[in-house]
């Protein structure tokens, strides 16, 4: 059905300051209610049958709450270091779980998006009234952790269900980054006199690179190379790249690693605008 969509009004718009390429960093701080069929953890695979006889998979719930217990505290230093804001794709229950953390990124100026409540809470499994509980849920657990609703959101996977735009509009979301079908926001969705934009989703994701069984430098080269294409496009064609930075993954020692290289390969440059994804909807919507 949705090849039947109308296409979308895509314009390209001047970025501020003459920068030539917008480019955020997205941390993700992630939580989970209980452990998936198939491990998104890089350990061993947890056989079927221990599954079903409902046993623990300790080395992946291990993997996992290594997030928020040391990998996004670190790459929270290594911004702080560089002097960079960014956001982070936080799951409700990690900013219950850890909500000094999670506070604190939003009062140092950095940006808290929605990320469903749970791992576990598949958007398109989901009916029109649980999609709306969905999203209106993070939003209140959000603001009760940090004084602030969410301007934007990130379905789990990048996965949103039938109902996820119509719900975050209705709850006051300005973007949603479930989107890869353009390097530049447009307009996903609009009634009322509002507005939600579909923002580019991943442009270098570590998780997708490391389960190809590629290292933190390849990252580094990617992120670099986007940069220098986009930076030569940049005059004519403004764009922009999302840098993901899952604090299970490449919060780890090695991970630090590339996000410094990362960080100061981006500032050598004076046309490359590091924002929020916040900032970059604010600007699109205020240019529209």
């Amino acid at each position: 059905m949705w090849l039947d969509e109308p296409e979308p009004v895509i314009k390209r718009i001047p970025w501020p300051n003459g920068a030539r390429v917008a480019v955020t960093i997205d941390l993700v701080l992630e939580a989970w209610q209980k452990l998936p069929p198939v491990s998104t953890a890089l350990t061993p695979v947890f056989p079927k049958e221990a599954i079903d006889r409902g046993l623990t998979d300790h080395a992946t719930l291990s993997w996992q709450l290594f997030g928020g217990r040391s990998g996004f505290a670190r790459s929270v230093r290594i911004l702080k270091q560089h002097g960079v804001t960014a956001s982070v794709m936080c799951s409700a229950l990690a900013a219950e779980r850890w909500p000094d953390q999670v506070a604190q990124f939003a009062a140092d100026g950095n940006e808290i998006v929605a990320h469903a409540y749970s791992q576990d809470h598949r958007m398109y499994f989901m009916d029109e009234a649980g999609e709306r509980a969905e999203v209106a849920r993070c939003a209140e657990v959000i603001e009760k952790v940090t004084g602030s609703r969410p301007a934007g959101w990130s379905s789990p996977g990048g996965q949103r269900g039938d109902h996820t735009l119509s719900s975050l509009l209705a709850e006051g979301y300005a973007y949603c980054s479930d989107f890869s079908d353009a390097e530049v926001p447009y307009v996903a969705l609009e009634q009322d006199g509002k507005r939600l934009l579909a923002m580019p989703g991943s442009s270098v994701n570590d998780v997708n690179l490391m389960r190809n069984g590629h290292g933190t430098d390849v990252y580094v080269d990617i992120f670099c190379a986007m940069i220098d294409q986009l930076r030569a496009e940049g005059d004519e064609y403004p764009g922009m790249m999302t840098a993901i930075v899952h604090s299970t993954h490449l919060g780890r020692p090695q991970g630090g690693w590339a996000l410094n290289k990362c960080l100061e390969y981006a500032a050598k440059f004076d046309d490359v605008w590091l924002c929020r994804p916040r900032d970059i909807a604010e600007h699109y919507l205020a240019a529209l």
